[in-house]
């Protein structure tokens, strides 16, 4: 992420009969407070990578700007401190 000088992780699953020539649907999967890029390969009994298998799917999931960084503000105003608006400000960024 150039705003923040910094490569920040993602995972990426992509089922076995993935080509090339047809679209696919994509996940976009955006952990909660605390987790990682890893969250939902690794946690949930592993669930996710196989369903994205057996149905097509590809899935991506980005870590954001910090593991507490969240994903904007939602309909609420900004958040009043500085560091805290930058920090979830990075994480959509990321996403995007």
């Amino acid at each position: 992420m150039k705003s923040a000088g910094e490569i920040l992780p993602y995972r990426i699953y992509v089922p076995t009969r993935y080509d090339k020539t047809r679209a696919m649907p994509l996940i976009v999967a955006l952990h909660g407070l605390g987790g990682s890029e890893d969250s939902f390969f690794e946690s949930y009994e592993k669930r996710l990578p196989r369903l994205a298998e057996q149905r097509g799917y590809i899935i991506a999931a980005p870590l954001g700007y910090r593991p507490d960084g969240f994903y904007g503000w939602g309909v609420g105003e900004a958040p009043a401190d500085p560091a805290t608006r930058q920090l979830q400000q990075r994480s959509e960024q990321d996403v995007k």
